[in-house]
């Protein structure tokens, strides 16, 4: 029961547009760990709910509640269920910055198997005597691409 009163109220407050503090979403973090009549799928999206409708608080300390929910959801929650709330998710503060990071390890990881194409050209046009190649290749991305279709890299 307190734990519906503990969504219940957030929820009213949000609704009035009160500023809310880290102290007051702290319990959402906990919300896995209480009784209550509520689903844990369902106090995990509308945890995620009242975080992403909080005006006014500082995005670090969001994202650091919200970082909580989803360690605990991750605990708690089936792989099924996870996949459920993805939605919920995506839409926070957190979610955004998982998107930004899968984006920037994609772009690492796109880096470096550019980085190892690049370093196989390089050595085939070395191994067939074409040292004079490797400037021209480095300074012209067209014929780069060429080269790479030509030594199908």
């Amino acid at each position: 029961m307190f734990l519906c009163r503990v969504i219940s109220d957030l929820r009213q407050k949000v609704d009035r547009g009160e500023s809310l503090t880290r102290e007051d979403l702290l319990p959402l973090s906990l919300c896995l760990l209480m009784d209550g009549a509520m689903s844990q799928k369902d106090r995990v999206k509308s945890a995620f709910d009242i975080t992403r409708k909080v005006e006014g608080m500082n995005t670090e300390d969001k994202a650091k509640i919200e970082a909580m929910v989803f360690v605990m959801a991750d605990k708690f929650l089936s792989r099924v269920e996870m996949e459920e709330i993805k939605e919920e998710i995506r839409m926070t503060k957190l979610g955004q910055m998982l998107v930004d990071l899968g984006k920037e390890e994609g772009r690492e990881e796109g880096r470096g198997e550019e980085a190892q194409r690049y370093s196989r050209l390089i050595i085939s046009l070395t191994d067939e005597g074409k040292e004079d190649m490797i400037i021209k290749v480095a300074n012209d991305t067209k014929l780069r691409e060429e080269m790479y279709r030509e030594y199908q890299l």
